[in-house]
């Protein structure tokens, strides 16, 4: 903090504020009313009596250690909180922003249940400016958190639009309209089956016609003593997710030699969760070989294809997208190898099959790197970067050159 601004001043926070203890209040001694009670986290009821007269800001000090409240009424902060209700040196908004921006929440020395020492808070270093210039600091902030509000509410509905884009894309090639093209030149015509609106060259069929559906291991299931085992990678519902595998943490069981050799994943293997949950229905993706003899558990279904040639990610694509609705049109909560193997899918000839497969990937792609980019831009503009980063210079009195756009937003 060189070159401070004329007229600020370095200070240690201990020499601005004071950090009150909370008083304990527990739940049975309330007696509801207007007056909010206060916890490391936030409001955790109400009370007929207040301790503190607003403003009031809190502070984490057991359990959810450096989380910062503010509050304009009066209110109980309980005894796992710190309180300021002290502003005559440093304005309550400014305090806010100010403690926000010091990783508070970094500071827990308790080898138990998180603490924060308030002697470790007094002995931060501050820039403080003058008392006028805090309001105005505060307020060119209240205006900037305000813009990043709207920006993140834009940001959330272009995500939003997206994914109904990719649903409509999708709807698109497993109704054939992407490949007219591909089967007029090929000679198979444009005529749509009038019963289900597909391509008359195509088949609708069961998954279980054009698949082997296998089930997985049980685990923690009693073995006789006989029986020799070895330690086996496996699949568990964490690791199979939408349109991907999570393959961070993946755990081991025993398992025997016929349970090894019946249960194998091998690359292009379709894996769906049995489900139980709603945003499980219908989740998978395509296995590639990244594990060797890894097996799966029973709440994870395998698909194989008999004809291999057949795109494997074309039908994770169908069920990613609309498995988990035809469960739900059939009244089931969960599926099982019966439900699955009555999926009914749009099936292409080879060809055609391979081709969607190519537009979908390609498309696919290009979404991915769209809200991959919105979801940085989504991460820089949120409260906690801020906070953590370029609002610091501002309260530092400094200026930053990293983002420009930060910059003009200040300048109002």
């Amino acid at each position: 903090m060189n070159n401070l601004p004329q007229g600020w001043l370095r200070r240690r926070l201990g020499e601005v504020l004071s950090l009150n203890y909370g008083r304990s209040l527990p739940a049975k001694s309330r007696v509801f009313g207007s007056y909010p009670v206060y916890g490391s986290n936030g409001i955790v009821g109400y009370h007929n009596l207040s301790l503190v007269a607003g403003p009031c800001i809190i502070v984490g000090r057991k359990g959810s250690i450096g989380e910062v409240h503010f509050f304009e009424s009066d209110c109980w902060p309980i005894d796992t909180t710190y309180f300021i209700n002290d502003f005559s040196i440093c304005d309550s908004s400014f305090t806010k922003y100010l403690l926000k921006s010091l990783g508070l929440a970094s500071m827990n020395r308790a080898t138990a249940i998180p603490g924060l020492n308030r002697e470790d808070v007094y002995s931060i270093e501050i820039a403080l400016p003058p008392f006028a210039e805090q309001r105005r600091i505060s307020a060119k902030i209240d205006i900037l958190i305000s813009k990043l509000e709207r920006a993140q509410f834009h940001i959330d509905h272009i995500l939003s639009l997206g994914e109904k884009y990719k649903q409509a894309i999708l709807a698109d090639g497993f109704s054939g309209k992407w490949t007219t093209g591909w089967r007029i030149a090929n000679g198979d015509g444009n005529q749509l089956n009038g019963d289900n609106g597909i391509p008359n060259s195509w088949k609708v069929q069961s998954l279980g016609d054009i698949a082997e559906i296998q089930t997985g291991l049980t685990l923690g299931k009693k073995r006789k003593p006989t029986e020799i085992t070895k330690t086996t990678p496996y699949l568990r519902v964490a690791n199979v997710q939408r349109g991907y595998l999570n393959l961070s943490e993946v755990k081991y069981v025993q398992a025997t030699t016929l349970e090894r050799q019946k249960l194998r994943l091998i690359k292009g293997d379709i894996l769906m969760n049995e489900g139980g949950d709603r945003d499980k229905l219908g989740r998978g993706w395509v296995w590639d070989d990244e594990i060797e003899n890894c097996i799966h558990q029973n709440h994870v279904f395998r698909v194989r294809l008999k004809d291999k040639r057949f795109p494997s990610k074309w039908i994770s694509y169908f069920t990613n997208e609309f498995g988990q609705k035809y469960f739900f049109d059939k009244g089931q909560q969960t599926t099982n190898l019966a439900s699955i193997s009555k999926t009914k899918v749009a099936a292409s000839d080879i060809l055609e099959a391979q081709r969607l497969f190519e537009l979908s990937h390609t498309d696919k792609a290009k979404r991915t790197e769209f809200v991959r980019v919105l979801k940085l831009i989504q991460r820089s503009i949120s409260k906690e970067a801020v906070y953590s980063g370029e609002m610091r210079y501002l309260l530092r009195g400094q200026r930053s050159d990293k983002h420009p756009w930060m910059q003009q937003l200040l300048e109002i």
